[in-house]
């Protein structure tokens, strides 16, 4: 302390705070209700909003994924309908050679042919009726949509022009056959068919 000034030091009595001094005598019993956003969800609160509440804009994106999905299922049900029907009525499985054996058979015992500079037919007798084997290779014809179109006209022309006597008959495509149109495709068809059924069958050697 300084010289000369005077000090008046007050001392209180300590005194232990009472229940009314005490600052947990203000703090509430009852739980105090959380205060929320009606539209913003929380952990503990109203769960209202947060279960049901969807923005305008989810909402739309929803219906629309919904719409799309719709469509795709019908598109597909649609493609599904038109080849069965494609299959089984205009050229049902009978009419068909279906496996790698019935190919092997018309190569390997094959009695008549008929082949231009754009296809090859290869046939062999059949007791029952006349089936069809098409053969149309990526490296001959390149692009998938020619192949397919190929295919279709072909078998066209082999249910509407039946030949006079029921035969196997393998249909070859050679190089550059894409290039003709369908008109061109039935011309060339209708000259493989009346050579294969003016031809002689040949004996085949054992």
């Amino acid at each position: 302390a300084c010289p000369g000034a005077s000090v008046n030091v007050y001392s209180a009595p300590f005194q232990l705070p009472t229940q009314a001094d005490s600052h947990e005598a203000h703090i509430p019993t009852q739980r105090v209700k959380t205060q929320t956003h009606p539209r913003l969800p929380i952990s503990n609160g109203d769960q209202k909003w947060s279960t049901s509440y969807c923005s305008p804009s989810r909402a739309r994106t929803q219906k629309a994924s919904l719409l799309i999905t719709c469509l795709r299922h019908e598109l597909a049900r649609f493609k599904t309908a038109t080849s069965v029907n494609e299959d089984t009525q205009a050229f049902p499985r009978k009419a068909r050679l279906l496996c790698g054996s019935d190919y092997k058979t018309v190569f390997d015992t094959c009695d008549l042919k008929a082949g231009s500079r754009h296809a090859l037919l290869l046939s062999i007798p059949n007791a029952s009726h006349s089936r069809l084997g098409l053969i149309v290779a990526k490296k001959n014809v390149r692009f998938a949509v020619q192949r397919n179109r190929i295919k279709r006209v072909t078998r066209e022309f082999f249910r509407n022009n039946p030949l006079n006597s029921p035969r196997d008959v393998i249909f070859l495509a050679k190089k550059n056959l894409g290039e003709l149109n369908n008109e061109e495709l039935r011309a060339l068809l209708t000259t493989l068919w009346q050579k294969l059924d003016g031809a002689q069958p040949r004996a085949h050697s054992q």
